[in-house]
């Protein structure tokens, strides 16, 4: 066979030729097809460049521009350089791609990752020690009222709830979005304001929450224990986190938006709404005069409000410590195993499951209450139900790392 296979080489690529057996016995309108299909490649090629720069087949344009016009030493030194350049990118379809020209601006991530293990560690360490104070009930007294079991729990759960966890969604966001987006927050000054904005709000409203619960002032509804003024920065700070969000995909270079940015959305939403509606209430002394300036009563009564609060309890589980966490294993689990998601509709169909099934599962916390029985009995079927969309991403996790379960000994990552 004297067909030459073997074509030009530069740096560490090596050309090389195909050869199609049978191409000359096709009729003329297959041949005709087989070139309609070379022009599709090379525009699909073209629709790449673009989707990775807004600008890159201008700046394609031109290098070709300079290789064709140029009039100087083509074979000095300089343009030798820039011919393997242009052949090693142009071959590899990698020109002016987000790695080499953006420079993603992670300062925001870095804040809230900082605040993601100082909450952690501080929260799990509250958690140890009123795990203690149950074996041991002198530790109550540690410090008067301030160290008892009933004071440090809200602190415990709002610590790792809404200080670990919250912390790790808005870091992972903060990196993930940029990156899935092709987009770096350095491009909008407004953006880059936002996202601090977000972070030393987030960090007062701690700060905020610590001061009161160690007080004892609070609303009494689990997970919801932070009075109205506090109520109102929190629903700042979201909304904050949310023109961050719709922002970014606003000025996005990448047209598809990968599943984990549905369930970061999909997070921002669903509490949005659900802690608006729980967190209702009426200020008492602006209403009647009584009491502190701070304090509030629910504006729901009886076995309505346990049935609100508990809409919230149970998805605030489901948003904080699911959806968003589904949304981290999509961006992380194959950029780190090299492995490509087992089933991108799989992951979809478990998406909307998940937002269809899971919020209405709330009603299984108010078994034997005073609630309606087809509430309770809702919510019991509705737990049954979860099993498939949760199963659906789990199987879709499980079969990604198929015949690569040696990774596991090898990334703390993967193995996280």
């Amino acid at each position: 066979d004297s067909f030459k296979y073997l074509d030009e080489r530069f740096a560490d690529i090596q050309m090389l030729h195909y050869r199609l057996k049978g191409f000359e016995a096709l009729s003329p309108q297959q041949k005709a097809y087989v070139y309609y299909l070379s022009q599709a490649t090379l525009a699909g090629r073209d629709i790449t460049f673009d989707q990775f720069c807004q600008c890159n087949l201008e700046i394609r344009k031109i290098f070709e521009t300079i290789y064709e016009y140029y009039e100087g030493d083509r074979k000095c030194e300089a343009f030798e350089a820039l011919v393997v350049y242009l052949k090693q990118n142009f071959s590899r379809g990698t020109l002016m791609q987000p790695g080499n020209v953006l420079n993603y601006d992670f300062s925001v991530a870095k804040l809230f990752m900082f605040s993601t293990l100082i909450f952690g560690i501080v929260g799990m360490g509250i958690g140890t020690l009123i795990a203690f104070q149950m074996a041991y009930p002198d530790l109550n007294y540690l410090a008067g009222e301030y160290a008892t079991f009933s004071r440090l729990r809200p602190l415990h759960t709002n610590g790792v709830i809404y200080g670990f966890m919250l912390s790790g969604i808005w870091a992972t966001w903060y990196y993930v979005g940029q990156r899935v987006l092709k987009v770096s927050m350095s491009e909008s000054k407004f953006l880059m304001f936002i996202g601090k904005l977000h972070f030393w709000l987030y960090i007062l409203i701690i700060a905020l929450a610590v001061i009161t619960l160690f007080a004892g002032i609070t609303t009494s509804k689990e997970y919801a224990e932070l009075e109205w003024p506090i109520d109102i920065l929190v629903v700042i700070c979201w909304v904050l986190w949310g023109v961050s969000i719709f922002g970014l995909i606003g000025i996005r270079r990448e047209k598809t938006l990968y599943v984990s940015i549905w369930y970061y959305i999909a997070t921002f939403l669903g509490v949005a709404m659900l802690y608006l509606f729980n967190n209702m209430a009426v200020p008492t002394y602006f209403v009647t005069g009584l009491g502190d300036w701070w304090h509030s009563v629910s504006m729901y009564a009886g076995s309505n409000d346990a049935l609100v609060q508990w809409w919230w309890g149970h998805n605030a589980v489901a948003f904080v410590f699911t959806v968003a966490i589904v949304a981290q294993i999509y961006y992380f689990l194959p950029k780190e195993s090299g492995q490509p998601i087992f089933s991108y509709k799989l992951s979809v169909f478990a998406f909307w499951g998940l937002m269809f099934v899971y919020i209405w599962a709330g009603g299984h916390h108010l078994i034997y209450s005073a609630t309606p029985d087809w509430m309770q009995t809702m919510g019991s079927i509705f737990s049954i139900v979860l099993i498939l969309p949760s199963w659906g991403s789990a199987i879709n996790i499980l079969l990604t790392m198929k015949g690569e379960w040696g990774q596991l000994r090898e990334s703390p990552l993967i193995k996280f």
